[in-house]
């Protein structure tokens, strides 16, 4: 086996990042990124050799630019789009140019190709314009190219700024949510607030907001490309050009009928997912109990039915994305075989024609091809971001202000008239305590099932809502010891 390529950690200062600083043509070129990738041909690379990242695309300085934007009444999306604007209205820039430049290499081709018929036809006209043609088909590909690696880098790092602020959300939600909702019983605590839940927020649901910048791209290029596409088939081939885009519409009208049933598929997948990670986390995390109570076979079984369910779910995806792919790609040879057939009855072809409706019909082949995966991506984001939006808005710990009365007590424990719930809409309550743990000595608490025990002891850690009076608990240790990690 070949060994293991992994980073040498170093305490020595990163090399400041090459990307400042730079001139235009070395940014547009990244050229500068040419030591570190010398540096790859020739060894691994260690820590030392990574540039250190400039400040704008740190996590504290993406949560400033979002911090600086909040509103209350704005939704989640409104922020994001707020925050980070001239990422994205660069996104909205570049999507309209990178069209053009793709439908200039067909056309400049087209005319070259005129071009080569009338120099046949008279020689006398020279070659001064042939060169010309092909001097601007040369600098017209190489621009796209640029552009389309400038675009690529513009959606990363917005896609790391909206990481790092999701990051920051997520982090901080999971610090401050409760862990318990509901009545606070035995079996009643809230589905979407699992430990498999906050992991598959954390990192799937994550990195499928990923998609969202494909979306915007996509929601730019795609509408761009098959509306332009389709007037220069018209143009180009007439009536024929006309019948491929109808044939088009209807290849997208029917790829928009899968569309729900997708979204409905992908929903059903996530919660599938959430619960088969509840129950594995829940085994784990009593292994012990499983194995003393003889509980293998039972658990053992519960895993299984979760997992055929995930699999049953994720068979339905695979068809409704074969049947995508049938629509999409699969469509594409049919529709250029019958506009080429219906061109051929009433015109001759030649090599402008041919040629120049491939170029175009390879354009829309790559569209359409996309409309698969941007279907399931924007499937995808959708459930991605619900769920994100749902865990965010789940109920958090009472503020430690509103429950201690007194933070500077290091020796209290307990409850002083207390009266606590777990929501306005609860029935059950602990009311009236008046009771305070001796310190230095333990304590048991006795009492038949349902009669509050673990409510108790989720009362001292801010589960419950603080009603009335006041929780004494040893809060300032707590504090300073935090404090004093921090400094260190």
């Amino acid at each position: 086996m070949p060994p293991e390529r992994r980073l040498s950690p170093s305490s020595a200062p990163r090399l400041p990042s090459a990307e400042i600083g730079n001139s235009i043509l070395d940014n547009t070129l990244f050229t500068w990124v040419g030591d570190l990738i010398a540096v790859s041909k020739q060894r691994q690379p260690q820590l030392d050799d990574l540039y250190e990242p400039p400040r704008r695309y740190l996590q504290s300085e993406s949560w400033s630019r979002f911090k600086a934007s909040a509103h209350r009444r704005r939704s989640l999306v409104s922020h994001l789009a707020a925050a980070f604007k001239p990422e994205i209205l660069a996104q909205v820039a570049l999507n309209p140019l990178c069209v053009v430049l793709d439908y200039a290499q067909p056309f400049l081709m087209q005319r070259f190709l005129r071009f080569i018929a009338t120099y046949t036809d008279d020689p006398s006209s020279g070659l001064r314009f042939g060169f010309f043609l092909a001097t601007c088909m040369l600098l017209v590909n190489l621009a796209a190219n640029i552009l389309q690696q400038q675009q690529d880098w513009s959606s990363r790092t917005l896609f790391m700024h909206f990481r790092n602020v999701l990051i920051t959300m997520l982090a901080r939600k999971s610090m401050r949510r409760r862990a318990k909702s509901g009545n606070g019983q035995p079996g009643t605590a809230d589905k979407g607030v699992s430990d498999g839940r906050v992991y598959n927020v954390l990192t799937s649901d994550i990195l499928r907001l990923f998609k969202f910048i494909k979306l915007v791209r996509a929601a730019m290029v795609v509408p761009f490309q098959l509306l332009i596409g389709a007037f220069y088939m018209e143009r180009l081939l007439g009536v024929a050009g006309i019948l491929g885009t109808f044939m088009l519409v209807a290849v997208v009208y029917l790829t928009r009928r899968l569309i729900t049933r997708s979204k409905q598929i992908e929903s059903q997948l996530g919660k599938v997912n959430d619960r088969r990670l509840a129950v594995i986390t829940e085994v784990i995390q009593g292994i012990s109990s499983v194995k003393l109570m003889g509980w293998k076979t039972r658990f053992v079984g519960i895993i299984g039915e979760r997992r055929a369910e995930q699999l049953a779910i994720m068979w339905k995806r695979a068809r409704v994305a074969s049947l995508i792919n049938l629509c999409t790609v699969g469509s594409l040879p049919f529709v250029i075989f019958a506009t080429f057939a219906v061109y051929s009855l009433q015109h001759s072809l030649n090599a402008e024609t041919i040629f120049t409706a491939f170029a175009i019909f390879k354009i829309i082949q790559r569209t359409v091809d996309s409309l698969p995966s941007l279907v399931t991506d924007s499937t995808a984001f959708i459930v991605a971001f619900q769920r994100i939006e749902s865990f965010l808005a789940q109920q958090e710990v009472q503020p430690l202000e509103d429950r201690v009365d007194d933070i500077d007590n290091v020796d209290a424990l307990g409850f002083k008239g207390a009266t606590l719930e777990w929501n306005s809409e609860s029935e059950f309550a602990l009311q009236n305590l008046d009771l305070q743990f001796p310190s230095g000595k333990l304590t048991l608490i006795g009492g038949p099932t349902g009669s509050g025990k673990s409510s108790l002891l989720s009362a001292l850690v801010g589960d419950m809502e603080l009603v009335q009076g006041s929780v004494m608990a040893p809060v300032r240790l707590a504090i300073d010891e935090n404090l004093h990690n921090v400094e260190k």
